[in-house]
């Protein structure tokens, strides 16, 4: 006879107790973030190709130096374009993720080995041909294509494959490898390309890298676990969306998009964080009034510090975020950064020549100035992957996916409005004060927000409705 088991003995296995509670975390979650991460950090690397290296892709294709920059407009303009085939597809809860990460990696190997056939024709199918030139286009706009989808993915992801105490610092990586990715395609392009005749090296290396991504993900890419990590995630979820007409429609869509509180959040972190990117790419020109110690690669190296300094103010803070004691501070921690990003922006701005002066009103030494500019990186990035948590728990049940999508949507029109007022539609003195506005802007908004932690919520009250039954689960379930 089978003897009974002690109190300190658990009754069942952890499969068991997987079954009983109807949600499990694996450790497979990580690969998946690595694969969506990587595959964003790719998306930015090859958009941005052309920006670092101008002056050689000018003389490589034989064009000017507007056509290089619409081959990073088109890529803007792709993103604005994709916003509801995104929407749709994230939203199919159980196959979006996958359907999406396949597609876009497999796009993205297709658009750098697009960039190559010109070369591999030669003669008058040549890159300085037009058919050179429009392949080129293509290639940007297809991988302009891509960007909506995995900077939408991953707060999808997150619900999908993390448990409630993890999803910030998750949201937080796989957001910010985008911008991670900009900054190191303006230290991998001028590293390879010392002239015009080492272009093609820096394509050959992008589609290696973009095939060798395809290779990992296709290989092994599972698009959600047996079990959810939370109710939210689970069958629960499933039903709750659908009953919101928000699951592979656009039903999820207009419920986003009627939701004041979450369009507060979206409009002012959407807008500021699109401006603010455009804006630490042309510190060559917003600098130069201040001295020649603002040359190109002193200003290149203070847009890398930014980014890098906004990815890991936004990685720390997702992580403290998802401390028991923080998780329901997402109001402190965007208005503390809003005001902070403010106030860094404002300092910079009075230190810069201005449409109302043409003399600094205050004179900042060089380490002070980098500081301002590193420092905003830092405080926005400590925003960024909450406004996406934010975002989802306000519009809970609809796919967390729906509500990044429209602040990608957002942060792109900014950024492409931004990119047709800079010079020479307006003069460089007045691009601090729109970025300055921006921030005004995204404090104003969420000092006037409410956020509510819906789905947590939800969640809570999953728990405790499954309470009041587990004991009778674990009793059929156990050994006689």
């Amino acid at each position: 006879m089978k003897a009974a088991p002690s109190e300190d003995e658990p009754l069942l296995s952890d499969d068991q107790e997987s079954a009983v509670n109807g949600v499990k975390v694996y450790g497979t979650r990580w690969w998946v973030l690595f694969q969506l991460s990587f595959l964003s950090f790719n998306q930015s690397l090859f958009w941005i190709t052309f920006s670092p290296v101008t002056a050689n892709a000018e003389a490589f294709y034989g064009v000017s130096n507007n056509t290089v920059t619409w081959w990073m407009n088109i890529g803007v303009l792709a993103a604005i374009l994709a916003f509801l085939v995104t929407s749709k597809y994230l939203a199919a809860r159980g196959s979006g993720l996958k359907t999406v990460c396949t597609g876009s990696v497999l796009a993205q190997a297709v658009a750098t080995v697009l960039r190559l056939v010109p070369l591999w024709i030669g003669g008058s199918w040549g890159p300085r041909s037009t058919f050179g030139i429009v392949c080129v286009y293509i290639a940007q706009f297809i991988i302009g294509v891509v960007g909506p989808m995995v900077m939408s993915a991953p707060p999808l992801l997150s619900n999908v494959w993390f448990p409630a105490k993890e999803r910030a610092t998750a949201t937080a990586i796989g957001t910010l490898c985008n911008s991670m990715g900009s900054a190191g395609g303006f230290l991998l392009g001028p590293l390879l390309v010392k002239a015009p005749n080492d272009i093609p090296l820096l394509l050959y290396t992008h589609a290696a890298i973009a095939v060798a991504n395809a290779i990992l993900l296709l290989a092994y890419f599972p698009g959600a676990p047996p079990l959810p990590p939370s109710h939210s995630s689970g069958a629960e979820r499933a039903a709750a969306t659908a009953s919101a007409g928000g699951e592979g429609s656009f039903g999820g869509v207009w419920a986003v998009l009627t939701n004041g509180s979450f369009l507060t959040i979206a409009i002012g972190f959407g807008t500021l964080n699109g401006v603010f990117n455009v804006w630490t790419g042309s510190f060559d020109e917003i600098l130069k009034p201040l001295g020649p110690e603002y040359d190109q690669i002193t200003c290149g190296w203070l847009g890398f510090g930014s980014t890098m300094a906004m990815i890991v103010g936004g990685i720390c803070t997702g992580f403290v975020m998802d401390l028991p004691s923080f998780g329901r501070s997402f109001s402190t921690c965007l208005r503390v950064g809003a005001a902070l990003t403010l106030g860094l922006m404002a300092l910079f701005t009075v230190a810069m020549p201005t449409y109302f002066s043409s003399t600094p009103l205050i004179v900042l030494p060089f380490g002070v100035v980098a500081s301002l500019i590193v420092g905003s990186g830092f405080t926005l990035g400590c925003c960024v992957p909450i406004a996406y948590e934010a975002a989802a728990e306000m519009t809970f049940p609809a796919p967390e996916s729906t509500s990044a999508n429209v602040i990608v949507l957002i942060l792109n029109v900014a950024a492409f409005i931004y990119l047709f007022v800079t010079p020479p539609l307006i003069s460089s003195d007045v691009l601090n004060i729109v970025v300055c506005g921006c921030a005004l802007l995204a404090f104003v908004l969420v000092m006037v927000a409410k956020i509510d932690y819906v789905r947590s919520d939800y969640e809570k009250a999953q728990v405790h409705h499954g309470g009041s039954v587990q004991s009778e689960k674990r009793h059929l379930m156990s050994p006689p």
